[in-house]
């Protein structure tokens, strides 16, 4: 159970996160997310739409994870990292992956909004209206967000401390070259081959 009226300290008394400013949260929070991301974009990718239909959608689907949600969760991070300090790590973890999934959804829906403005749609055709997509939002992108949300904070606890900091660039690159050999092999026709 998360308790929003903590009174005992969170975390340890001199850990490094407790040092931290609003910037150093966000950067944090931003490069765990993007690690995040790059990893788990081409599982889940593999998992959605399998080997055969995965050519296309690598780059936009894995971008979207690599590009804006890290950003909208670095801005977070960056807003309400302070308060969230107080909490345990594990309270901490939940409570962002929650908002993070919010805020994401938010800004979705919003878009959507935006892009069904002057919408039309001819009585001869079968056509659903851009909101709709957001129904496909909630079932494609909500728990990849939320996990991603989940997963990138306390791992942006962990590169605070001087491991996790050491250990936090590699896997970053490791993670983006997955990501970016996944896309060109997809790009080049490469997955769909093997997969016939």
């Amino acid at each position: 159970m998360v308790d929003l009226h903590q009174t005992v300290p969170g975390m340890p008394e001199g850990h490094p996160w407790l040092a931290l400013s609003r910037w150093g949260i966000a950067w944090r929070t931003l490069l765990s997310s993007v690690l995040v991301g790059a990893t788990a974009a081409p599982i889940s990718l593999l998992v959605i739409w399998g080997p055969a239909l995965l050519a296309g959608r690598t780059l936009v689907y894995g971008l979207a994870f690599i590009a804006p949600i890290p950003a909208v969760l670095g801005a977070l991070s960056w807003a309400i990292g302070p308060w969230l300090k107080r909490y345990f790590p594990f309270s901490q973890m939940l409570i962002f992956g929650f908002l993070g999934l919010a805020a994401v959804a938010l800004l979705a829906f919003a878009w959507l909004l935006i892009s069904s403005i002057g919408y039309t749609c001819s009585p001869d055709d079968y056509c659903a209206p851009p909101l709709m997509d957001f129904f496909w939002f909630w079932i494609l992108f909500a728990l990849p967000v939320f996990l991603q949300s989940a997963i990138a904070y306390p791992l942006a606890i962990w590169a605070s401390t001087r491991r996790g900091g050491k250990m936090l660039w590699p896997l970053l690159a490791a993670a983006i070259a997955v990501i970016v050999a996944v896309g060109l092999l997809a790009a080049t026709g490469v997955i769909e081959r093997v997969a016939r």
